[in-house]
């Protein structure tokens, strides 16, 4: 790494529900404006969230943002017990559906160009990228690290998305886009990734062999459910169109060739990753 660069991981235990909003009032009232907690679960939430983004304010104005870049990240989406009234039930904390995996990811400081200040990037991006992006940060070359170290990864640096002068290719595939997207793209950032994959199985010492996983890309989503008896089922939803996936193309039937075509490619996408696997 470059000399003089350093790196720092900080993982807050709040929101989790041991630090107060699953029970009466464990958030010091100094941390929040919510006034009383004892009320309501989702109040508790808020509280916790909002003390944890005072904290990382004080950690922050300790900081030179000159010379250091910020990262920040959510490890999972909303628990069911606090989850927004408009995602439907079971689409929270420990799903892949977008409740459960469309994640906050902020970055500011040294590495953002100030152009790009409050603005929000739509291209799709991974938790895994911020190991590729780390390191492009240091000075390294993440596919050198990772020959060096004889390892494989999916990790793709985010980095140009932090100026707007970065040229980014486009994954070009025919049939995948509207004619919409292709016109706002042509104006616009260009993606490096097609698609991003997530996963969920059971840990913690629960029994193995149920698994959910999905991929989406752009607009639509493609999910494979596996039973612990080995039965699978699918679902594909629009996101453009319903955000809180609660129309399954599969079931409801795919009307157009943009749907069909995408189903198509994201059902062969997570083919091939699953295949991959050692």
């Amino acid at each position: 790494a470059q000399e003089g660069r350093w790196f720092c991981i900080l993982n807050l235990n709040a929101a989790h529900a041991e630090t107060g909003w699953d029970y009466d009032d464990g958030t010091p009232a100094t941390l929040h404006s919510f006034g009383d907690l004892t009320t309501s679960k989702y109040r508790r939430y808020l509280a916790c969230l909002e003390a944890a983004d005072r904290e990382l304010g004080r950690l922050l104005d300790g900081l030179d943002l000159a010379t250091t870049t910020i990262i920040v990240v959510g490890d999972n989406g909303t628990p069911g017990d606090v989850l927004d009234s408009a995602i439907p039930t079971g689409h929270g904390k420990g799903s892949v559906y977008e409740g459960g995996v469309n994640v906050p990811l902020i970055v500011a400081g040294m590495a953002v160009d100030a152009s790009l200040a409050g603005t929000e990037e739509d291209a799709p991006v991974h938790v895994v990228d911020i190991h590729a992006t780390v390191l492009e940060l240091a000075g390294l070359d993440p596919a050198e690290v990772a020959a060096t170290y004889g390892i494989t990864t999916d990790s793709v640096s985010f980095v140009p998305y932090l100026s707007p002068s970065s040229t980014v290719t486009r994954p070009v595939l025919s049939g995948l886009y509207d004619t919409t997207l292709i016109s706002y793209l042509t104006g616009s950032r260009d993606w490096l990734r097609k698609s991003a994959f997530c996963e969920s199985f059971p840990t913690n010492g629960y029994p193995s062999g149920k698994s959910d996983r999905a991929i989406r890309n752009y607009r639509f989503k493609y999910i494979r459910y596996t039973s612990k008896e080995g039965v699978e089922t699918e679902a594909f939803y629009d996101l453009r169109k319903d955000p809180t996936e609660s129309n399954n193309l599969v079931d409801a039937g795919m009307t157009t060739s943009l749907q069909r075509t995408n189903y198509a490619y994201l059902q062969g996408r997570l083919d091939e990753l699953l295949a991959s696997e050692p």
